[in-house]
């Protein structure tokens, strides 16, 4: 019966640890059934195992009956991997992932736990089952939820990555001499009376070992996660590099295509035969091309540019775009920066302006300004809600990159519908 028991337990924070993790995941079809079979098969499998490998423990002592053990417990965890895959649309890796977290927050709840064991009774005392199950079940109330504030949450903000094959497999290799190895040892060891404080302090070497593998498997992620950020940043630069250099080819040829038709359009108003040309046609038409063949001249080519190009595309939105700046206060800034600054932002802007329906509302401004050592770039824009699209993100990213870069700070805040984004660079020579 104490056996029955202690499988549950062991199945039921074992679960529970994983689903922290793999409720990251959508659902495959029919995910009820397929949870509900696959928690069935675990739980037999786990009590089997244990039974079987522990009275095969109980006959060998030493290593072989270690190595047995050992084994049975990397079936399950094989077992809990694999029903990852089959209840969550992911991938081996991330459900080995999950599973391998879930395993070691289970033993740092089942060190905690011994560690209060021998406080309170000894390592060698025959403690009642229902301490024991109290005690583990005290220690899933607080391991499982610091776990889950500190580690998932903070991966459901951020998503999981792809995780790499040949680091995850030395990771779960390192979970299991820690949470399968490290634990019989310590099992084998107690069977020879070893001192209360070396029995205590192998436990407490095990439950900290496990808060460290916690950390290193969220740091694998965490790295993976940087290391993403940073390719895309840098390909997000790298884009705003070359749409600069093609939106100045793109401008100057259309200036003076416009600049050649605005005179046609005048030469044939001047010589007009009234019976083919109408003037008030010819008035429309002057007009649609004053609007593309004006440029913003602010005093620095790369924000002209970037501008002209940015108020043209607000212009077939119906957006309008309004701007006061002194350009020749960011000169400090290579065009590609100033791109990936402004161009990120303005970017974004016009996105959530899109979504605006009232005509009055679809507006957005842009100053930059410079006094006192500073210059100081302010936008606002009207917006319907807060989106948090990917690309958003990592536009975002890439602006913090080229504020960071030049020591500058970065704010934004909301006030009602209109969005605020405070950019402060100190000038540079």
């Amino acid at each position: 019966m104490r056996l029955v028991v202690l499988s549950v337990v062991l199945c039921l924070q074992i679960l529970l640890g994983t689903y922290v993790f793999s409720r990251l995941f959508p659902v495959r079809p029919r995910y009820p059934v397929l949870l509900l079979l696959c928690s069935a098969t675990l739980f037999s499998a786990t009590f089997l195992l244990l039974i079987s490998t522990q009275a095969y423990a109980a006959s060998h002592v030493g290593l072989s009956g270690i190595a047995v053990s050992a084994l049975g417990r990397i079936a399950i965890l094989t077992l809990l991997t694999a029903m990852v895959v089959v209840c969550r649309d992911t991938n081996l890796w991330r459900a080995l992932f999950c599973s391998t977290c879930g395993y070691t927050m289970r033993g740092l709840t089942y060190g905690l736990a011994t560690i209060a064991i021998d406080i309170l009774w000894g390592p060698y005392a025959q403690v009642r089952l229902r301490w024991i199950v109290a005690l583990l079940a005290l220690g899933t109330l607080v391991v499982f939820p610091v776990c889950n504030q500190l580690m998932a949450r903070s991966i459901e903000e951020h998503g999981v990555v792809a995780i790499p094959a040949i680091p995850m497999l030395l990771m779960t290799g390192m979970v299991i001499v820690v949470e399968v190895v490290f634990e019989l040892v310590i099992a084998g060891l107690s069977r020879y009376a070893i001192p209360v404080s070396r029995d205590l302090i192998l436990r407490l070497v095990h439950a900290v070992a496990s808060a460290f593998m916690l950390f290193m498997e969220y740091e694998l992620l965490y790295r993976r996660r940087l290391e993403r950020d940073v390719a895309t940043i840098g390909r997000i630069r790298a884009d705003g590099a070359r749409q600069y250099e093609l939106s100045r080819e793109n401008i100057d040829a259309l200036n003076m295509k416009f600049h050649d038709i605005r005179h046609q359009i005048r030469h044939l108003g001047d010589e007009q035969d009234e019976g083919l040309v109408d003037r008030e046609l010819l008035d429309d038409i002057a007009r649609e091309v004053r609007i593309y063949d004006s440029t913003v001249k602010t005093g620095n080519d790369a924000l002209d540019v970037l501008l002209t190009e940015k108020r043209l595309a607000c212009s077939h939105e119906g957006i309008t775009l309004s701007c006061i700046a002194d350009g020749s206060a960011l000169d400090f800034m290579s065009p590609t920066d100033l791109y990936a600054l402004l161009g990120n932002a303005l970017d974004n802007a016009i996105s959530a302006v899109r979504l605006v329906d009232d005509p009055e509302k679809r507006t957005l401004s842009v100053s930059v300004r410079r006094g006192m050592g500073l210059v100081s770039i302010h936008m606002e824009n009207y917006f319907v809600h807060r989106q948090h699209p990917s690309d958003a993100e990592y536009a975002i990213g890439a602006i913090k990159a080229v504020v960071g870069h030049y020591g500058g700070t970065m704010t934004m805040r909301d006030e009602g519908e209109v969005f605020h984004l405070n950019v402060v660079l100190p000038v540079h020579s």
